[in-house]
């Protein structure tokens, strides 16, 4: 008997290498093309970088486990706060070389926030308390999904 993450593996596997090759596949209403060539010819809106231009992984993340990320637990109470930072993510400017800033949702303390956040290093069955704080207000909505205005649309 197959197992489930093998189950799983092996699905993904046949997926991309259908993705890969441009086959297609079957399906009750015709058929569903995977060309993924399609999907890289589509163009970039204006003012958009080339993501293709970017480089990758140039940048590191902050180290989880070194001792100045970690938080310091030993009150068993904690303030984390949530609040707008920039950071150099390793995206450059179309010239291929000039660092562009990212302005990022953090977390920490007051005044200096980081992604992503710093770690809890707890010991099991000890409780901790955290108290969140939202530094955020007066910061537009980017994400429309939801009207949170109370005006209503529609």
């Amino acid at each position: 008997m197959i197992s489930r993450r093998n189950f799983f593996k092996l699905s993904a596997a046949t997926g991309i290498g259908l993705a890969v090759s441009g086959r297609t596949i079957g399906t009750r209403q015709g058929r569903l093309s995977l060309d993924v060539r399609r999907a890289l010819a589509a163009t970039q809106g204006p003012g958009l970088s080339d993501p293709a231009l970017q480089p990758k992984f140039t940048n590191a993340v902050p180290n989880a486990l070194d001792p100045g990320f970690i938080y310091d637990t030993s009150s068993n109470k904690i303030k984390v706060a949530v609040g707008q930072t920039v950071q150099y993510t390793g995206l450059v400017a179309p010239d291929g070389v000039t660092p562009v800033p990212t302005t990022l949702w953090g977390y920490g303390d007051d005044k200096f926030y980081t992604w992503p956040g710093r770690t809890f290093q707890v010991k099991s069955y000890e409780p901790l308390e955290v108290k969140w704080e939202n530094r955020l207000g007066g910061l537009p909505y980017l994400i429309t999904g939801k009207d949170n205005t109370g005006i209503g649309f529609g």
